[in-house]
């Protein structure tokens, strides 16, 4: 490493499937190649069983109590005690602090090493109404940190004016990147064969003449799961609502609840991430749902909505949430599943098209807001 600046990038996290982080790894080592080293301390949500070749030197943190819910203390203070151990002991030039979960070690480091090292702060979620007592806590170091911090950055517009609007934290030196499909589709990731399984049954249904709407992700109430049942009564003969991201369980329970005709839809289990675009491939419409009851769904950043633009995929979205509403009207990529109201209406989204350099061109923004952000700071 060098004559390179060594970033360390911070996140407790399933990097399996953050494309969030993922993305801004390839951006940066695709522009800085020869100029960054970066390492990671991760405390993951799930096992790591991908190769991430943008990191040069992985460190995990795991903790003795990481599945109590009782000794949850104990466990932020053992992470915070063994990731500021490993700040000191890493010496880094830049850390990309990434969500709330990892504020207090990255905090107490900047205080003490001051301008010794510069900081980003990446603003993942918003609280919510009525959080435990630990997240308040990590709320509070966030909050601090953000103060402290060199640069933040929000994962939409929205964010950022509402902390603007409602706190006293100066956002001078702040700006917000899109969770955007940047890389979705370059990889060399074998395929799993649950995945080849699902896609041998969405090319049959295709030549079969079927229409199919992917849904991805939870089938909670706070993810619009009545609205979803809803608007499934409503699908012509010839369209499927592929289901993906959630267990099977879950989706017998939302159909059992509903008391839906499980031939309207496909279910299709998990899909590894870097083979969800492989799958968007082969859709017609999709359908993104959060409903504004918390902050966090009010403004929300979903990778799923730009997926969906970036392959050219008409999309459904609930209208009283002010995100999707807001990119829906601007960019005409899609429709309000509460004016659904006959198959008509259905196969006016399946049919619907629209710019095909949207994407592209937000992409191209993007990484150069990032890179910019870097080549200022190094």
């Amino acid at each position: 490493m060098m004559g390179k600046k060594k970033i360390i990038f911070i996140a407790k996290t399933n990097l399996n499937n953050d494309g969030r982080i993922l993305n801004e790894l390839k951006i940066l080592k695709n522009k800085f190649k020869d100029r960054l080293w970066i390492e990671f301390i991760l405390m993951p949500d799930k096992r790591l069983h991908i190769s991430v070749e943008e990191i040069d030197r992985l460190h995990i943190i795991n903790t003795a109590f990481r599945g109590s819910a009782i000794l949850r203390f104990i466990t932020v203070f053992e992470f915070t005690l063994k990731a500021f151990i490993k700040l000191i002991k890493l010496k880094p030039d830049l850390i990309h602090a990434q969500d709330t979960a990892i504020t207090i070690p990255v905090y107490l480091y900047k205080l003490i090493k001051g301008r010794g090292v510069k900081v980003i702060y990446d603003d993942h979620e918003l609280p919510n109404e009525k959080e435990s007592l630990q997240l308040r806590l990590l709320q509070f170091f966030e909050n601090l940190l953000m103060k402290k911090a060199d640069f933040v950055l929000f994962a939409n517009k929205e964010r950022k004016d509402y902390l603007m609007q409602h706190t006293d934290i100066n956002l001078t030196n702040s700006d917000y990147l899109l969770n955007l499909p940047y890389f979705e589709d370059e990889t060399d990731h074998p395929v799993g064969e649950s995945t080849k399984g699902l896609i041998d049954i969405l090319n049959k249904l295709h030549k079969d003449g079927y229409g199919i709407i992917i849904h991805q992700g939870s089938l909670e109430k706070e993810r619009g799961r009545q609205k979803l049942a809803e608007f499934s009564r409503l699908l012509p003969s010839n369209v499927r609502i592929l289901i993906i991201g959630v267990k099977e369980k879950a989706f017998s329970d939302f159909t059992q609840e509903y008391n839906l005709n499980e031939t309207n839809f496909v279910f299709g289990g998990y899909v590894e991430y870097y083979h969800l675009n492989k799958i968007w491939q082969l859709v017609d419409a999709s359908i993104v749902m959060y409903l504004p009851t918390f902050i966090n769904n009010r403004l929300c950043a979903p990778n799923r909505f730009y997926i969906a633009v970036n392959n050219q995929i008409p999309v459904l979205v609930n209208k009283d949430n002010p995100v999707l509403n807001n990119f829906v009207n601007k960019y005409k990529a899609g429709f309000f599943i509460e004016d659904m109201k006959n198959e008509t209406d259905i196969m006016d989204v399946l049919n619907y098209s629209y710019s095909q350099n949207l994407m592209k061109n937000l992409i191209i923004e993007e990484s150069e807001k990032l890179t910019n952000i870097y080549e200022n700071m190094l």
